[in-house]
């Protein structure tokens, strides 16, 4: 009896992951990805948006946090 229900545990978990990797791409077409995000290029060198980015702050060594002047 507990074989069966470990088998039973086993084949719900699987089923269930097996649903969560089974989506599908919605309405995805190649070749459809944005150009880059509220009106910046994607590789806009940053000294050149210093009139519309304030520096935040920057809590780790490589990173550092921007927010746009009208973003709350």
């Amino acid at each position: 009896m507990r074989k069966v229900g470990v088998v039973f545990i086993f084949m719900s978990l699987l089923s269930m992951s097996s649903m969560a990797f089974c989506q599908g791409l919605g309405g995805f077409r190649s070749g459809s990805e944005p150009n880059g995000f509220r009106g910046i290029q994607w590789g806009t060198d940053i000294s050149t948006l210093k009139d519309i980015l304030k520096y935040v702050r920057s809590e780790e060594k490589d990173v550092k946090i921007y927010v746009g002047n009208k973003d709350e």
